[in-house]
């Protein structure tokens, strides 16, 4: 058993993919644990019920609660709480960035994305998991290229910090108290004076600059086990998993992959239903 949940993000349009990876996780790290799931808005009374079925136990934040909770929690910043109410593109990242510490019970945080499949033992988050002396440092994933909403020029001019090379909050482990409103507040406060708040990855940049501001030891999950895919301007290969690939996360480039790799975890978890 472990004491610290697991949090994710999921709209309607992923809730396959959060079903395979919880279920995949589940099965090889054998942690009995909480997967708390934080409805961005679009999840159906349907999907509430697929979740249920498939998650026995799994713990459903519905949108509308969660937003009458910050609605008192945002009062002192109206930035944010602007975004948060209505229909922007920065609601998701205020979830990503506050909701998930504020409504984590535990004083760890660990998040993760619902486009991500394990093929074995995750031991080294398993231990974090399992053991509270192990949660002595950040976890994230490596990306395949730095994806940041500023430049680096920008973070050594405004934050006096230069990037963590190519971070992705794929996977996400950190201390609970990290979590600083106004901090965050000054950050989109700042993107929207530079008309960057409607870019993706305003999350990713902002926990990449702030664990430096905080001075926090972060350990990157080793890339060659811990896979990030994707396809644009640094092309990645897809099937280039070997056999001692823990888990692979499929960016938003190239989701559709997932079902294609899916078949083979089912099948080894004799889940095909």
């Amino acid at each position: 058993k472990s004491p610290v949940e697991i949090h994710s993000i999921v709209s309607h349009g992923v809730l396959p993919y959060y079903i395979l990876m919880a279920k995949s996780l589940q099965y090889f790290s054998q942690i009995n644990t909480l997967f708390v799931v934080h409805d961005d808005g679009s999840l159906t009374k349907g999907d509430y019920m697929f979740l249920n079925k498939q998650l026995p136990g799994v713990s459903v934040i519905p949108y509308v609660y969660s937003t009458r909770i910050m609605k008192k929690v945002l009062k002192k910043y109206p930035c944010l709480l602007s975004y948060r109410l209505r229909k922007h593109p920065n609601k998701i990242n205020l979830i990503s960035t506050i909701d998930i510490p504020y409504f984590t019970n535990s004083k760890h945080v660990f998040y993760i994305d619902g486009d991500i499949l394990f093929f074995k033992k995750p031991k080294l988050l398993c231990d974090w998991l399992i053991h509270e002396n192990k949660r002595t440092e950040i976890f994230y994933m490596k990306d395949h290229g730095n994806f940041y909403v500023l430049s680096e020029k920008k973070c050594r001019e405004i934050f006096k910090v230069g990037y963590l090379d190519k971070f992705n909050m794929g996977i996400l482990c950190y201390p609970k108290k990290l979590l600083d409103l106004k901090s965050i507040n000054e950050y989109f406060s700042l993107l929207e004076q530079l008309d960057r708040d409607d870019l993706m990855v305003r999350d990713q940049t902002y926990f990449m600059i702030h664990f430096q501001k905080q001075r926090q030891t972060v350990k990157v999950l080793n890339e060659k086990t811990y896979l990030v895919y994707g396809q644009g301007p640094v092309t990645k290969v897809i099937d280039k998993r070997r056999d001692d690939t823990v888990c692979c996360h499929y960016t938003f480039t190239v989701r559709d992959y997932i079902y294609k790799e899916a078949i083979i975890v089912l099948f080894r978890m004799n889940n095909l239903y």
